[in-house]
């Protein structure tokens, strides 16, 4: 096999080096979209960012079996009951955190109701953050 010719070996350094000059000027002069227009793209689908603060609470939300008896001791959700008013109990929680789109249509009033006594967390046998869960949630659902 035999080496490129100096002319050759010239062009393609040449070639190279224009791309190259062409991209640091790009860069230096061109605007590029930020983190806001970024995300502006996905505001309109409910696609929300996450910090990994989020992330971690996501996956200890992720351990709730449904097994409910945080519905069952919630006193709030007793008091809601009987007024008639709309609330979410403590199980439905982690369900609808998995399905962030729908947060659309929550309200403060839908969440507010909770006295945070933390009896649903100590109820709990996977020791689900809910009331962590429901200060993300209360964040996620103000526009």
């Amino acid at each position: 096999m035999t080496s490129p010719t100096p002319l050759k070996r010239l062009l393609a350094f040449g070639y190279l080096g224009s791309h190259l000059s062409v991209r640091i000027l790009k860069r230096a002069f061109l605007r590029r979209p930020g983190l806001k227009e970024f995300l502006s793209f996905y505001r309109e689908d409910r696609i929300l960012p996450f910090s990994p603060e989020e992330i971690a609470l996501q996956r200890e939300v992720s351990r709730c079996i449904a097994c409910h008896l945080c519905d069952a001791l919630c006193p709030a959700l007793g008091r809601a009951a009987a007024t008639g008013g709309p609330v979410l109990g403590p199980a439905a929680l982690p369900h609808l955190a998995r399905s962030l789109p729908n947060l659309a249509g929550l309200n403060e009033t839908t969440l507010e109701p909770c006295g945070r006594c933390a009896g649903c967390e100590s109820i709990c046998p996977e020791k689900v953050p809910l009331r962590k869960l429901i200060r993300f949630l209360q964040e996620k659902a103000s526009p």
